[in-house]
């Protein structure tokens, strides 16, 4: 028996745990756009473009778990330490945080929502009444009927 396959470069691993992070994207797509983005290479180490997958998304899920929140926090710090020490930024700049919230996602509804569409109907109806609008029929019970079929339906991924 040999000594086994030898290890991934750090830097690697580390680059790679931080672009997934940063872009909040998985470990199958951090590898697979590495592959694709000169930039990310040359950030994780290499200085000339691979055509290769550099490692096995699972491996990024491996040293995860190994370095544990104590260790991610830790290359954060050091990170920031090291940006301090190069003059990349100040520490006046370090002191406030800007978070940009248009990017954030959102507690969306979609159009084929069963209860957004019977929510719709309740409001036509009570705007109907409002406006002296006489329904033959306003679909209470039927509303509320179909709406569980629905819900039933999208929960058995019919």
């Amino acid at each position: 028996y040999g000594p086994g396959q030898p290890p991934l470069p750090i830097r690697l691993i580390i680059g790679l745990l931080i672009i997934s992070h940063m872009y909040n994207i998985s470990d199958e797509q951090v590898v697979v756009r590495w592959v694709e983005n000169p930039y990310w290479q040359y950030f994780c180490g290499y200085d000339y473009f691979q055509f290769k997958v550099p490692c096995n998304p699972s491996s990024l899920t491996r040293w995860r778990h190994r370095l544990g929140q104590e260790g991610l926090n830790k290359i954060l710090s050091i990170t920031i330490d090291l940006a301090l020490k190069k003059k990349v930024v100040t520490r006046k700049e370090l002191e406030k945080v800007i978070a940009d919230t248009t990017v954030m996602e959102k507690n969306i509804r979609y159009p084929t929502d069963s209860s957004l569409l019977n929510k719709a109907r309740e409001k036509l109806v009570s705007i109907a009444k409002k406006t002296g609008i006489k329904l033959r029929q306003t679909y209470q019970r039927l509303g509320l009927s179909i709406k569980r079929k629905v819900d039933r339906y999208a929960h058995a991924k019919q």
